[in-house]
């Protein structure tokens, strides 16, 4: 079957339009552009491993919880609505959905990050801007995935919101205090939200690309378990 831009278009602007109308996940974004913001004139005497602390964590929610919340929250809610069936009995595919929504996810989660840094006034040089890019991009596809996963499992938009919350302790808070444990450092390096921030600390500390091989790997691993796992759950019950 043939991929229609146009109502790929529709359901881009679909998931904006539910987005928007939910100020609390619409909030996530702009929350982490705020948090740069207010924590930069905290830091202000002190800048440089402060900041890309700072930096790391708006990140990080940003990707993590924007990423989860974005997916997890409209999908559930469409399913419970059954709006999503109207949708998908009428000339919309479910893979023209899937595209199109997170496509929408997508762009406004790496553009919030692309703000982010440039708020913090950490420069390019000093973070390589295509690292950045690409795992922004990979790091926003796999919380997307995840979030569609947790949205099709589960019967109800309350349950989605209730399984998201320990999905975002693990991802985007344990990183976080993996200077404060070698548990929380050893759960951090193992996680694709952990390989984010360690490529923006190392980046920053050296000036260059601060992923390694194995990161490289794993972050692939992340990509294509979450895709499976997601392609399971849809051919067993379907997007609706």
């Amino acid at each position: 079957m043939n991929l229609s831009l146009k109502n790929v278009w529709l359901m881009f602007k679909l998931r904006a339009i539910l987005i928007v109308k939910n100020p609390t996940i619409a909030m996530f974004p702009l929350l982490a552009i705020g948090y740069v913001v207010i924590f930069k004139g905290i830091v202000s005497a002190n800048r440089g491993p402060a900041m890309i602390w700072i930096l790391s964590m708006a990140i990080l929610f940003n990707t993590v919880m924007s990423g989860l919340m974005f997916s997890t929250v409209p999908l559930a809610t469409e399913k419970e609505n059954k709006t999503l069936s109207v949708l998908l009995n009428s000339q919309v595919t479910s893979r023209e959905y899937m595209l199109g929504t997170m496509l929408f996810s997508v762009l406004t989660i790496v553009i919030t990050d692309i703000l982010s840094v440039l708020v913090s006034e950490i420069s390019w040089q000093q973070l390589p801007f295509g690292g950045f890019l690409l795992l922004s991009i990979v790091t926003t596809i796999i919380s997307s995935l995840i979030g569609d996963f947790v949205a099709i499992v589960v019967s109800s938009q309350t349950v989605a919101s209730f399984i998201t919350l320990p999905l975002m302790f693990i991802f985007a808070i344990i990183p976080m205090f993996k200077s404060f444990s070698t548990l929380a450092a050893r759960i951090s390096d193992a996680t694709y939200s952990g390989i984010m921030m360690n490529f923006m600390i190392k980046s920053v500390a050296t000036g260059k690309n601060g992923w390694s091989l194995s990161d490289m790997m794993l972050m692939i691993v992340w990509l294509i378990v979450t895709l499976l796992f997601l392609l399971i759950a849809y051919r067993k019950k379907g997007l609706t």
